[in-house]
């Protein structure tokens, strides 16, 4: 029976390597810091699986509090909003992760990069990329139409801007910033 190799994660996060290589490595243009101590090679920072990696390396790093052993994604949370736009290729990074998960969900993660939104039906429209639940396209812009947070505003205009192909994946960034509608 064939035994199916997972490549290695494509993410660099601040435990490994030294500091000194990561500075060589980005002055030369092969590796851009994506998130907060989170990087990825140059050729892969618009891939949708090495940014739903680089988001479960932030969010793990993020909730990794002194004497915490709990992982930091809840059974059943999907990723939401400005984090699921920046997967689908929005360009702004998320400054905080929005997971939802069923309602009468417990406490879960606390602080200022995670927030939990219980909801009635979290998986409906997510997809798997990567590693990582995320609400699909559609989604993400139905769940980015009713919040007044800057960050989710101008990910709503960017999604508004892109158009959706046949199979629901946003097409590459552009440098260009959509204009909201």
């Amino acid at each position: 029976m064939p035994v199916a190799v997972r490549p290695a994660s494509p993410v660099w996060t601040a435990g490994a390597p030294p500091a000194g290589v990561r500075r060589a490595m980005a002055a030369e243009g092969l590796l851009v810091e994506v998130l907060p101590s989170v990087w990825l090679p140059a050729d892969l920072v618009r891939e949708p699986a090495a940014r739903a990696a680089a988001l479960v390396a932030h969010v793990t790093g993020a909730c990794a509090l002194p004497g915490s052993v709990r992982w930091c994604l809840p059974p059943g949370a999907v990723v939401a909003l400005a984090a699921a736009a920046w997967v689908h290729g929005c360009p702004a990074p998320p400054r905080r992760v929005d997971l939802l998960v069923p309602r009468g969900t417990g406490p879960g993660p606390a602080g200022g990069a995670v927030r939990l939104r219980r909801v009635a039906e979290p998986a409906r429209g997510a997809r798997t990329v990567g590693d990582l639940v995320v609400t699909g396209p559609e989604r993400t812009v139905e769940d980015l139409t009713g919040s007044a947070d800057p960050q989710d505003r101008a990910a709503l205009a960017w999604a508004r801007g892109t158009q959706v192909d046949a199979v629901g994946q946003a097409p590459a960034c552009s440098s260009r910033r959509p204009v909201a509608r």
